[in-house]
This record gives structure tokens, sequence and C-alpha cells, in this order.
């Protein structure tokens, strides 16, 4: 995470930011005018604190529920198998081609997360990343 500095009253507003309250609850709880946090929200910095707190949290969702995929494709394989109602099963089967990708392979999720197939993207990719972590390693606040 990138250091910068910010008020602990701005410290606050952003935690609460975050968790999903208005500028105006946020307001309320600091002590601040709905003003002032409307100003913070237009600060890069307390902006890129906000992004980066509501980014890890977007992870950490992710991680929990990356952890449950596997009982949910079991619960899904269950239903498409054992289901004594014939449209419980094609629902499943349906969920699961959709899922993968299958059903619509224009829709993004076919190959997610494989990455680079070829030496040529992996290349690239891997050029990418090195030409944003030096625009942003330059970066001062």
């Amino acid at each position: 995470m990138i250091t910068l500095e910010v008020t602990p009253k701005q410290v606050k507003a952003i935690s609460l930011l975050v968790t999903g309250m208005t500028g105006r609850e946020v307001a309320k709880k600091v002590g601040v005018s709905y003003q002032t946090v409307s100003e913070w929200n237009n600060d890069p910095v307390f902006s890129v604190y906000v992004n980066q707190l509501k980014q890890e949290a977007l992870d950490e969702a992710r991680d929990k529920l990356r952890g449950l995929a596997l009982e949910a494709v079991n619960s899904l394989q269950d239903l498409m198998i054992n289901a004594k109602n014939e449209e419980v099963r094609r629902k499943a089967s349906l969920n699961i081609l959709e899922m993968t990708g299958l059903l619509n392979p224009n829709s993004g999720l076919y190959g997610f997360g494989i990455g680079p197939t070829s030496l040529s993207k992996y290349k690239s990719d891997e050029d990418y990343k090195r030409q944003i972590e030096k625009l942003t390693s330059n970066l001062t606040y």
C-alpha cells in the first residue's frame, strides 16, 4: 500500500466510506461538514486510500468466495445428478455451463484466470506490469 499523509479524521472517514456509508453519514460520525467530506472525496490522496481499502475488502471477499467454490460446485453437481425434479436438474446443469463459460464463450468466463497461453502474450503482460510499476513508483504525494 502506498504511504500517503492523511489526518486522523480522514482515516476514520475512509474506513466508514469503505463500509458503504454515505458522505452525509460519514460527516456526522467524524464530526465534520458534508462539504468537507465532499472535498476529501475530490482529493487524489484521499481517493487513493479509499480505493486501496475497497480493493482490499473486495480481495478478501473474493478469497472467501473462492474458499466456498468447491462446496458450491459439489452442491450444484449433487442437484444436477440427484434432484428428483427435472427442472432443478436442468437449471443446475445450465448454471454449471454458464459459470464455466461453456454456455456463452463470449462471456469472458471461459478460460478466466488461466493467464497467458503464448510466450508473446506472457512477455507483453510482463512489460505492461513493469510499465505500471515504473509509473506508480515515480508518483509522489
